[in-house]
C-alpha cells in the first residue's frame, strides 16, 4: 500500500500560560508531503523542564524511525518499541536532576507500506476520521480515537463519573502514563496499526489543550464540511480554541490524498470494493452491503476498544495493588516509628505528647545530677548501717577488760585448812580443784580492800579449805601446780608499796605447809607481799 498525503497542517499556540511546552516533529516550517513520521509531544515539569522533555522525546523518536526504516518499508510494533526505548535513553541523558522531574506525553503517526501505525502515551490523542461516514444521525466520522491515560478517563470508564462530570472534573490534568527519565519501570505506549486507510481520510494529533474546547462533534462537523478546504478547516479548529483555552494548544492535521494498492498488499474483499465505490459516489444511496460493512467495522472497533479496556483494567488493577502495598509499607513504617517513640518515652521517663517540645540538654543534666545525689545518699546510709552492725558485733563478742589502777593481780595460795573451819571465814574465798594426779590446787581470787566490805582484824588470818575438808598433802606436784596456777592469772601485779616487807608473814610457805600450819595473811593490804607467798 502506498499512501499519498496532502500538505500537513498544524498550529501551536501558547494559550494563557507563560511558556510553550508543546513540540511538533518535523518542524512545521520544514514539513513536506514526503514526510512519513509525525509526532506531537506535550511537556510537563516547569518552564525549562517541560519544553526540554517534549523536544527531546519528539526529536529522538522522529529521527530514529526515519533513519531505521525497514527495507520493505513496513514498520512493526517491535520496531516502534525500539524507537521508544531510544527516546527514553535520550531523556535520561538530558535529565538535570531537578526536584520536579521532567516528562512529556507522546502521540505518533507513521505512514508505511503496511498502513498507518499510531501510538500514544498520556492524555494527548490520535484520531483517524473519515468524513464520508459522518451524517446527521450522530455519526461524526471518527473511525479511531486513542484512549487517554488519565485519571478522569479511568473514572469515566469505571462508571464513577458521567460525561458531564468529566468535562468539569477538577483533576483533568492528572495523567497515569508519561515519558520520564530514569524510571525504574518505563511506561509502554498503546500501539495500533491501521490497514484500512482511504483517500479523503484525516489523521489528527492534538494535545489536551485543544480538547478543552474542541469536542468530537465539532471536529467531525468541521472536517465533513465540503465547502472548506484543508487550510480553512485547520483555521476553524484553531478558532474554536483561540482566547478560550488556558493551556498550550497544538495539533497536526494530515489529509490523505490517495491510497494505491500493491501486489504485496492483502487483497480486499468484495465489501471493501463496494465501499470504495460508494465513497467515490457519496451522492448515491448506500446499499445493504455498505451497511453490513460499516456494521462489521464498528464491531471490530468495539472489539479493539474492549481489548484496550481490558489491558487498561489490568494496568489499573496492578497500579491499585502497588498502591495498596505501598500504603501497607507506610503503615508498617508508621507503626514501627510509633513503637520506637513509645519505647524512648518509657526509657527516659518523660511524657511527651503531640505539640510538646522535647526535653532539653540542660534538663537532662539536672536529672543526672539529681540521680547522682540520690545514689550518694543511699551509699552513705548503707555504709552507716554496715558500720553500726560491725561495732555492735565487736562489743558483743569482745568485752573490754577492767584496766582500773586499783585492780590487783590474783594470788594463788596453796593452803591446808584446819578441819572444822567454815569456808565463809575467808574473804573472797578460793576455789579449789583436783589435778589429774589427785592433788588439790587452790586458786585465790583477787584480794581487794573495799570500804563497804568486811576488813580482816589485825593479826587475823584469811583461811581457805578444800572442798573435801581434808588437809592437802604438800609435795612436789602440788608445789608445781601452785606455781603454775600463779603464773596463769594474767592480771596486773599490785604496787610493791602495798606489799608487806615483814619476814614473819612471808617466811617459808613450804614450812607452814609441812608443819600442817595455816599460812597467815596480814590484814593490812599494804603489807602483803605476793612474791614471798
Amino acid at each position: 500500500m502506498k499512501i499519498t498525503i496532502k500538505q500537513p497542517l498544524s498550529f501551536s499556540e501558547i494559550g494563557r500560560k507563560d511558556n510553550q511546552e508543546d513540540f511538533l516533529w518535523p518542524l512545521p516550517n520544514a514539513v513536506t508531503v514526503n514526510d512519513r513520521v509525525f509526532l506531537m509531544c506535550d511537556g510537563m515539569g516547569g518552564h525549562d523542564n517541560g519544553e526540554l522533555a517534549s523536544k527531546t522525546a519528539a526529536t529522538a523518536l522522529g529521527e530514529y524511525l526515519t533513519s531505521h526504516m525497514a527495507h520493505d518499508g513496513i514498520v512493526t510494533k517491535p520496531m516502534f518499541e525500539q524507537a521508544l526505548a531510544y527516546g527514553y535513553d535520550e531523556l535520561d541523558k538530558v535529565d538535570n536532576g531537578a526536584v520536579k522531574k521532567m516528562g512529556t506525553t507522546m502521540t505518533c503517526l507513521v505512514l508505511h507500506r503496511g498502513g498507518a501505525l499510531v501510538a500514544h502515551i498520556g492524555d494527548s490523542r490520535v484520531y483517524h476520521l473519515r468524513p464520508s461516514l459522518a451524517d446527521g444521525h450522530g455519526r461524526s466520522g471518527i473511525i479511531y480515537q486513542s484512549a487517554d491515560h488519565s485519571l478522569v478517563n479511568d473514572l469515566l470508564r469505571a462508571g464513577e463519573i458521567t460525561e458531564e462530570e468529566a468535562a468539569d472534573f477538577p483533576q483533568k490534568n492528572v495523567i497515569t502514563r508519561a515519558m520520564q527519565p530514569h524510571l525504574e519501570r518505563r511506561y509502554k505506549a498503546d500501539i495500533l496499526n491501521i490497514d484500512d486507510v482511504q483517500a479523503g481520510d484525516y489523521f489528527f494529533l492534538c494535545c489536551d489543550g485543544v480538547l478543552e474546547q474542541l469536542t468530537n462533534d465539532i471536529l467531525g462537523n468541521i472536517l465533513k464540511d465540503k465547502t472548506l478546504d484543508d487550510n480553512a478547516k485547520i483555521n476553524a479548529i484553531k478558532k474554536v480554541c483561540d482566547g478560550k483555552t488556558h493551556d498550550n494548544y497544538t495539533c497536526w492535521l494530515i489529509p490523505v490524498l490517495d491510497v494505491q494498492k500493491e501486489e504485496t498488499d492483502v487483497a480486499q474483499d468484495d465489501d471493501e470494493q463496494v465501499a470504495v465505490t460508494v465513497e467515490q459516489a457519496p451522492h448515491e444511496l448506500k446499499n445493504d452491503a455498505e451497511t453490513e460493512r460499516l456494521a462489521r467495522k464498528e464491531a471490530e472497533l468495539k472489539a479493539r476498544e474492549a481489548a484496550l479496556e481490558q489491558r487498561e483494567e489490568a494496568a489499573r488493577k496492578e497500579a491499585k495493588i502497588k498502591a495498596q502495598q505501598e500504603a501497607m509499607r507506610q503503615r508498617e513504617a508508621t507503626q514501627r516509628a510509633r513503637a520506637m517513640a513509645a519505647a524512648a518515652q518509657k526509657a527516659s521517663g518523660q511524657r511527651q505528647s503531640y505539640g510538646v517540645q522535647p526535653i532539653t540538654p540542660k534538663q537532662i543534666a539536672q536529672q543526672e545530677r539529681a540521680e547522682e545525689k540520690k545514689k550518694m545518699v543511699k551509699f552513705a546510709l548503707l555504709s552507716s548501717a554496715v558500720f553500726a552492725v560491725i561495732v555492735a558485733a565487736f562489743i558483743l563478742f569482745y568485752p573490754s577488760e577492767d584496766k582500773s589502777p586499783k585492780s590487783t593481780e590474783s594470788e594463788e595460795v596453796s593452803q591446808q585448812p584446819n578441819p572444822g573451819e567454815n569456808n565463809n571465814q575467808t574473804q573472797n574465798g578460793s576455789r579449789t580443784g583436783r589435778s589429774s594426779k589427785g592433788s588439790i590446787v587452790g586458786t585465790a581470787r583477787n584480794v581487794q580492800p573495799t570500804d563497804s566490805g568486811p576488813t580482816p582484824k589485825q593479826g587475823g588470818s584469811l583461811k581457805q579449805h578444800s572442798p573435801s575438808g581434808t588437809m592437802p598433802t604438800h609435795n612436789d606436784e602440788g608445789e608445781q601446780g601452785s606455781k603454775n596456777t600463779d603464773g596463769k592469772t594474767g592480771k596486773k601485779a599490785p604496787d610493791k608499796q602495798n606489799v608487806n616487807d615483814g619476814a614473819g608473814t612471808s617466811q617459808n610457805a613450804d614450812k607452814s605447809a609441812n608443819d600442817n600450819t595455816e599460812p597467815t595473811v596480814s590484814s593490812d593490804p599494804e603489807k602483803i607481799d605476793l612474791k614471798k607467798i
